[in-house]
C-alpha cells in the first residue's frame, strides 16, 4: 500500500470509529459490553500489575479505560485519531484525565516527555502501520517503561466472527476486513468497522524490530460465572493480551 492509499486508508478507518463514538459510548457505559467490561479491562490492570506514574491511553475512544487508570496514575493522556470520540472522553472523563485528538505516530516525535506505560486496548488490528505504531510507543516510554495491548485473536477471532473459511482469508495474510461492529448484547449493530486481520508472528516481528521485549502474552477467558453470562459457552480464547518491557 503507497503512503497516499495509506493515509486514506485511515482517514476511512477514522470516519468508521467518529459514527461509531456514540454507540460504542452507550454500550459502555449500559454495560452491555460483556468482554470490554469483564474480560478486557480486567485483563488490562492486571498486566499493568499495580503501576503507577505516567501514562498513555493510545486509542483511548470515548475514555472510559483511561478514566480508570487515572483512578491510580498521576498522570493519564489519551489519545485516538477519532475526533468525536475525543469529545465524548472530554466531556464526560475530563476532570479526571486528560485527552487529545491525535494519533500516536503524530503525538511521538513532538512530545518530549517520557512515560512509565502505554496502554493500546484493542487498537493495534485497527491501525494500518503496525511498525510506526509500536515504534512510536517505543519512542515515548521511560527506559523499563511498559506496553500494554490487547488484539482480537489471529488465531480464533477469524473462527468466532465466521470468516474462517470464506475463500478470500489465509491466516498467514494481511488482509482488511470490515463487517458489522457486533458484541453480544447487540448481534445485529448496522454500522461497520474494519479490522486488519494478521498473523501472530506480524506482532511478534513487530515487537522485535521495535526491541521490546515481550514479558507475558495471555489467552484471557471468562470465570464459569461470567461466562454465563453469555448466549454461548467459549469454546477457545477471543483476544491476545500482552506486557512488552522497554
Amino acid at each position: 500500500m503507497n503512503r497516499l492509499t495509506r493515509i486514506q486508508a485511515d482517514l476511512d478507518l477514522v470516519k468508521e470509529w467518529d459514527k461509531l463514538a456514540p454507540v460504542r459510548y452507550q454500550q459502555i457505559t449500559s454495560g452491555r459490553d460483556l468482554s470490554y467490561h469483564y474480560i478486557l479491562v480486567p485483563t488490562v490492570i492486571n498486566l499493568l500489575s499495580n503501576s503507577t506514574g505516567s501514562g498513555v491511553d493510545a486509542g483511548c475512544g470515548i475514555g472510559y479505560l483511561t478514566n480508570i487508570l487515572s483512578r491510580s496514575c498521576g498522570n493519564i493522556l489519551g489519545l485516538d485519531p477519532s475526533e468525536n470520540s475525543i469529545a465524548i472522553a472530554r466531556q464526560n472523563y475530563g476532570a479526571e484525565a486528560s485527552f487529545l485528538h491525535s494519533t500516536l505516530q503524530d503525538f511521538a516525535p513532538r512530545n518530549p516527555a517520557k512515560y512509565d506505560f502505554v496502554v493500546a486496548n484493542m487498537v493495534l488490528m485497527d491501525v494500518w502501520n503496525l511498525k510506526s505504531f509500536i515504534d512510536s510507543a517505543y519512542q515515548l516510554l521511560k527506559s523499563e517503561g511498559i506496553f500494554i495491548f490487547t488484539v482480537t485473536h489471529p488465531w480464533f477471532w477469524p473462527r468466532y466472527y465466521g470468516y474462517e473459511n470464506e475463500p478470500w482469508f489465509a491466516y498467514s495474510r494481511e488482509l482488511a476486513v470490515e463487517s458489522p461492529f457486533r458484541i453480544t448484547a447487540e448481534p445485529t449493530c448496522p454500522l461497520y468497522s474494519t479490522h486488519i486481520h494478521r498473523p501472530l508472528e506480524a506482532y511478534i516481528e513487530a515487537f522485535r524490530e521495535a526491541r521490546f521485549s515481550i514479558d507475558t502474552l495471555v489467552e484471557p477467558m471468562p470465570s464459569k460465572q461470567i461466562e454465563a453470562l453469555y448466549p454461548q459457552p467459549w469454546k477457545y480464547p477471543r483476544y491476545l493480551a500482552g506486557r512488552c518491557r522497554r
